[in-house]
C-alpha cells in the first residue's frame, strides 16, 4: 500500500511510512456514522499513574495492598497471583492511584504490555494501587469496559499504535490518551458490550486463573479467544455490520 504526503505535511511530524499508511492516518474509517465521537480527554473524570520511588524497590508484607505493574496484565485481564502487596499507606501506595471499581487500567510503555493491547478494569472493591507505568483512567460518561473494547478495535488500536511507530520502546503520555478519539454510543449499548464481557470473557477469564498450574496454558489461550471474539464482535458492531 502507498500513500503520497506532501512534502510539507512531514514539518514536525513523523517520517516513518507506518505512521502514514492509511489503515493507521484514518483511524475512524468505516466507523457507522450513527455513533457520535468525542476527544477520549471529554470523558475523563481522572488519569493518573503509580508513584514513582527510586532507590529502592517496594517491601512485600504478607496481605498488603497489591501494586499492579504491566507484568499482571495477561490478554483476558489481570493476574495478580505474583504481585508484590506493600504496607498500606506506604509511599508505593498513595490515595492519589488507589483503584476503585471500574477503573480502566491501562500500561503505558513496554513491548510486552501496552504493545500487545494488554489492557483491564478493576472489578473489584479490594484496596489497590498500580506501579509507575500503569495509567489509571477513571471514566465519567463512559463505561470503562466497552472502552477497553473500543480501544482494542482497528478504530482505536490504530490509534495508539501509531503514536509509537518509529520509536523503539512503545510510550503513550497523558495528552496522547487525553487525544484520542472514541465513539460514543448510547448509554444502553455500551452497557451491552459491558454485559458481553462479563457473559462471554470474564468465566474463561476465572477458569484461567483458578486453573491447576499444568491447566493454565490452555486456559490462558481459551480466555485470550474469547476475548478477541468479544472485540471482534464489538467491532463489526460499531462498523454496522453486525449485532451485540
Amino acid at each position: 500500500m502507498i500513500a503520497r504526503v506532501p512534502a510539507a505535511g512531514l514539518a514536525g511530524r513523523r517520517w516513518d511510512p507506518a505512521s502514514w499508511d492509511p489503515r493507521s492516518s484514518q483511524p475512524l474509517a468505516g466507523l457507522d456514522p450513527r455513533f457520535p465521537v468525542v476527544d477520549l480527554g471529554d470523558r475523563i473524570e481522572s488519569i493518573t499513574y503509580g508513584p514513582i520511588v527510586t532507590g529502592r524497590p517496594p517491601e512485600a508484607v504478607d496481605g498488603g495492598v497489591p501494586v499492579v505493574t504491566g507484568r499482571a496484565f495477561v490478554e483476558s485481564g489481570l493476574d495478580l497471583r505474583d504481585a508484590v502487596r506493600v504496607r498500606p499507606g506506604c509511599e508505593f501506595d498513595p490515595p492519589r492511584s488507589r483503584l476503585r471499581r471500574g477503573d480502566l487500567l491501562l500500561p503505558r510503555s513496554g513491548v510486552g504490555s501496552l504493545g500487545r493491547g494488554r489492557m483491564a478494569v478493576w472489578e473489584t472493591d479490594e484496596p489497590a494501587n498500580v506501579g509507575c507505568f500503569v495509567d489509571r483512567l477513571r471514566l465519567a460518561g463512559l463505561d470503562p469496559h466497552f472502552l477497553w473494547a473500543y480501544l482494542r478495535t482497528r478504530f482505536g488500536w490504530s490509534q495508539i499504535s501509531r503514536l509509537w511507530n518509529g520509536v523503539a520502546q512503545p510510550n503513550v503520555s497523558f495528552g496522547e490518551v487525553r487525544a484520542l478519539r472514541v465513539a460514543a454510543p448510547p448509554a444502553a449499548d455500551q452497557e451491552a458490550v459491558a454485559s458481553a464481557w462479563h457473559r462471554d470473557v470474564l468465566p474463561h477469564h476465572l477458569a484461567y486463573l483458578a486453573a491447576a498450574p499444568e491447566d493454565r496454558p490452555g486456559a490462558r489461550l481459551r480466555a485470550a479467544a474469547a476475548l478477541d471474539a468479544w472485540i471482534a464482535r464489538v467491532e463489526a458492531w460499531l462498523s454496522g455490520r453486525g449485532e451485540l
